[in-house]
């Protein structure tokens, strides 16, 4: 080939080269460009005194804007004036982007307030960060004549907040025709809607205020997972409880009771436990039923412990030996061979669930332990008044004394039912690591992770509850503050921090409810966590802890413990949210990959791409 083809053939490739760089430059442009969206969203805020009483309001605006990206969160701190707002902002973007099944990993979002004359604190904007994200992400402008105001628990439960006769007043004043609200807000009802003439919207979830901002029909998706390996693990579970019971209780010396008021009402109460468990049994609700009968065994337990009337000294060599099993099985799920069993997140459930299990156990056995500390003080003290023969002045009751060694025996008896019982679970737990569920990303630097979120979040709750007068968690949230700071306890803490969560929101999202609403709102919300539920990352298997809690309320709903259904409703639904604080790998594709997947799909691009190859020479 001669030297002149040989280069005229080389500059053809060259222009063939240049020509798709522009189309793919053009594409890229032209991709970036369409998948860039704004919006902005009008949040209510008031002011407070010195004493927490309002006194004025005023709109803060929330411009989004989302570009291509790989999902990072950005905000201007004009407005913000503590750092609970910002981690709102991130938690409700995180829920809306899981929720409405978003592909949020591929956009970068930036947050931006506009409102000089006021500073925005706290979760109350947190709803409506969690539908702007939704309605931009899905490129949907909002509806500017609407307006919302409502904290965002766990699961997208609306909870409530305060001024909100203040912020339907500022609704009102600023032009809006419709203000969403948490579903039992305390409102002067008449007052706004019959003569200020504004339509007020409670809504119990971001599902239902995302419909009613522009009048959309959102529904979670629902899928129908496989439930026969969980059904199978958790009968098993359940029948080996209550065969424990039935083996327990056939040990009680029935004529030793008959005497014993408070063994009477142990077993009574027992025996309550056995009858719910059997009736979860009949329509197939086995993890009820396990629990039921875990009660039933502790209150059996503890007659048959008491009934041995053993010495001091024997309760003691059975608490020894009890907490040396319990150690030896800490010491092996916290070794790395065993942390390699967690490949799914039902495998996670299942590990927090046996490391609290544990901690529990030996938990009571410390208690019992301190009772031996006392009992030691005391009998020292007796002693020396019993040396000291010339004081007769004083003296010992040896009825007390006797009275109080039988105190400390029956407590230690009642901690060492409660390890018992307790550890005993464990085993049966193990066999649910079964690698079902979604495969997660795991190590020791994701748990601390996640330990610090969780404890985060559990601060800004405990704030929101301080306002509405609530002190009595203040011993959950400085336990939640040592477990944060405690290297070796990363599990428990996060453990222990979705309890709290549940249980603050428990709280927080049925304030102002009156009693003759609170069943039918448990009802509500228990349908809710069952629909929430299916939509869990579980590749298509039963999401453990979540649906076995939202069985559970479902089941104490039933027998009219409002209550705790309400309260384990609210840890389903804390559980449900596990992927938040994991940030779990959901294996989505590239950004590049989806900028071309989206370019080759899209007709005006390609026909543009033939035009131009068309015309170049070859």
């Amino acid at each position: 080939m001669s030297k002149k083809k040989l280069s005229k053939k080389k500059n053809i490739w060259f222009i063939v080269g240049i020509k798709l760089i522009i189309i793919l430059f053009l594409g890229l442009s032209y991709f970036y460009l369409n998948s860039s969206f704004s919006n902005s969203i009008n949040l209510l805020a008031v002011s407070e005194d010195s004493k927490g009483d309002i006194f004025s309001g005023s709109l803060i605006k929330l411009n989004l804007e989302i570009k291509p990206g790989s999902g990072k969160t950005f905000v201007n701190l004009k407005t913000i004036e503590e750092i609970d707002t910002q981690i709102s902002i991130i938690n409700s973007k995180k829920i809306a982007c899981e929720l409405f099944e978003l592909d949020c990993d591929s956009y970068d979002f930036y947050y931006e307030f506009d409102g000089a004359a006021l500073i925005l604190k706290g979760p109350s904007a947190s709803s409506a960060i969690a539908i702007i994200t939704a309605k931009t992400v899905n490129k949907q402008k909002i509806d500017k004549k609407s307006v919302i105001t409502g904290s965002l628990n766990s699961g997208g439960i609306i909870g409530n907040v305060g001024g909100v006769d203040k912020k339907i007043e500022i609704a009102k004043e600023n032009g809006f025709e419709k203000v969403l609200i948490p579903v039992f807000s305390k409102y002067n009802k008449s007052k706004y809607e019959d003569e200020m003439d504004i339509k007020i919207v409670p809504v119990m979830n971001v599902i239902e205020a995302y419909n009613a901002f522009n009048g959309d029909d959102f529904q979670i998706k629902e899928t129908q997972l496989d439930k026969s390996r969980y059904l199978e693990l958790m009968s098993t579970l359940g029948e080996s409880m209550c065969e424990r019971s039935r083996d327990i209780r056939s040990q009680i010396n029935f004529d030793f009771n008959i005497s014993n008021s408070s063994l009477k009402n142990y077993f009574e109460q027992a025996n309550k436990s056995y009858e719910s468990a059997m009736e979860s049994y009949d329509i197939n609700n086995y993890y009820s039923m396990g629990s039921f009968c875990y009660n039933a065994n502790i209150n059996y337990r503890i007659i048959n412990e008491i009934n041995k009337n053993e010495s001091m000294e024997e309760i003691d060599k059975k608490l020894g030996l009890l907490e040396a099993e319990i150690n030896l099985k800490f010491v092996e799920i916290s070794s790395k061979s065993y942390k390699k069993n967690i490949q799914t997140n039902n495998d996670f459930y299942t590990y927090l669930v046996l490391f609290d299990r544990i901690e529990e156990a030996r938990e009571f056995i410390k208690e019992a332990k301190k009772l031996d500390a006392d009992e030691k003080s005391k009998n020292d003290i007796i002693d020396i008044i019993m040396n000291e023969s010339n004081n007769k002045s004083l003296e010992v009751n040896e009825m007390d004394i006797k009275s109080e060694v039988d105190i400390n025996k029956k407590e230690k008896n009642i901690y060492y039912s409660f390890a018992i019982e307790r550890f005993y679970t464990v085993k049966l737990w193990e066999e649910f690591m079964s690698h079902s569920g979604l495969k997660i990303k795991f190590n020791d630097e994701l748990i601390e992770e996640s330990c610090i979120k969780i404890s985060r979040e559990i601060s800004i709750k405990g704030e929101l509850l301080r306002n509405y007068g609530i002190s009595f968690f203040e011993e959950d949230l400085k336990k939640q503050t040592q477990l944060s700071s405690d290297l070796g306890n990363k599990y428990s803490c996060i453990y222990t921090g979705l309890e709290n969560l549940g249980r603050f929101n428990a709280v927080l999202n049925s304030v102002g409810i009156d009693g003759n609403s609170t069943k039918d709102y448990t009802s509500k919300m228990i349908n809710y966590s069952k629909i929430r539920m299916t939509h869990v990352n579980s590749d298509g298997n039963f999401p453990l802890i979540p649906q076995i809690y939202s069985e559970y309320a479902e089941d104490l709903l039933r027998i009219n413990d409002t209550g705790s259904a309400m309260l384990y409703t609210n840890y389903a639904l804390s559980y449900a949210d596990i992927n938040i604080y994991l940030e779990e790998d959901k294996n989505k594709k590239g950004y590049f990959n989806q900028v071309l997947k989206d370019l080759f799909e899209n007709k005006v691009f390609m026909i543009a791409v033939l035009i131009l190859l068309a015309f170049s020479g070859i």
